[in-house]
């Protein structure tokens, strides 16, 4: 497998699975603000909609003062997701996150913007407009 990043490529023997996670930062954007991209897989014979289901509910047992600001349909690079909009309390702050979750395949890609201390609604669309850009590799066993 021919494995793709920002600074080159890796050729892999074998069977791979990539589980890593890219951590961006916009530049003259508040500090704390950063932009995720994770990526899960999912459990045989579960789909996406289970799958946001269990991750929804993780949030709301394990985040303090958890609630959701929007929970809607997403459509990223002609492929069916969800936007999830949320705050919640981290021992006195508040944190703002905007998620996107696709599903490729059997594999889910995440998408989470960060913003320390709550969102104002300019960098709320530039953080949007980041993930809304994404594209999928389109050669085959590639990382996305």
């Amino acid at each position: 497998m021919l494995y793709r990043m920002q600074e080159g490529t890796l050729t892999l023997d074998g069977e791979w699975q990539d589980k890593s996670v890219n951590v961006l930062v916009p530049q003259g954007m508040s500090q704390g603000m950063n932009l995720v991209v994770s990526r899960d897989v999912l459990p045989p014979g579960m789909g996406l909609s289970d799958y946001l289901r269990q991750q929804k509910k993780v949030f709301q047992d394990e985040l303090a003062a958890f609630r959701f600001r929007a929970d809607e349909p997403a459509e990223i690079d002609g492929r069916h997701g969800s936007l999830l909009e949320f705050e919640w309390d981290n021992q006195g702050s508040l944190v703002h996150q905007l998620m996107v979750v696709i599903q490729d395949k059997e594999q889910v890609l995440s998408m989470t913007a960060t913003a320390p201390g709550g969102i104002d609604d300019t960098v709320r669309q530039v953080m949007l407009a980041a993930m809304r850009s994404f594209t999928f590799a389109e050669t085959a066993g590639t990382a996305p």
